[in-house]
């Protein structure tokens, strides 16, 4: 007799980096709080250099509510954990402020960190965003 497989192991991983080309996509059609947040967990965290660490959908979307413009992710490494319950990204955020193609960048650092939800598919549940220093 085989052992029976978890419904939440069961099937592959999708690419990690589809799960950042969602939120990019999303943070472009919907703005930057409601296309973090459309994807995430009710709980939520998030984290930025110089503030505390926000908690709960809704705290989270105050902050993001304050960044203007679109962000664009870009995945520079990804990873899940063996239980394929957890999972996380990591990369380059590009934020435009207008639609201005030739507009400089504010760039960040990102990583994200994805939790599945009882059906089966990875849930936002840790974003940070940390500015790239410039010397």
């Amino acid at each position: 007799m085989r052992p029976r497989r978890s419904r939440l192991l069961a099937g592959s991983t999708p690419e990690l980096a589809s799960l950042d080309v969602a939120v990019s996509r999303a943070t472009r059609a919907k703005g930057i709080a409601a296309g973090y947040v459309a994807g995430s967990t009710s709980d939520l965290r998030f984290a930025t250099e110089g503030a505390l660490p926000k908690l709960g959908a809704t705290a989270a979307r105050a902050v993001f509510d304050s960044m203007k413009g679109e962000l664009r992710l870009e995945t520079q490494g990804s990873g899940v954990a063996a239980s394929r319950d957890l999972a996380y990204t990591y990369g380059i955020a590009g934020r435009w402020v207008t639609r201005d193609a030739k507009a400089p960048a504010d760039s960040c650092v990102y990583l994200n960190v994805w939790r599945r939800d009882p059906q089966g598919r990875f849930r936002l549940a840790l974003a940070v965003l940390n500015p790239v220093r410039r010397r």
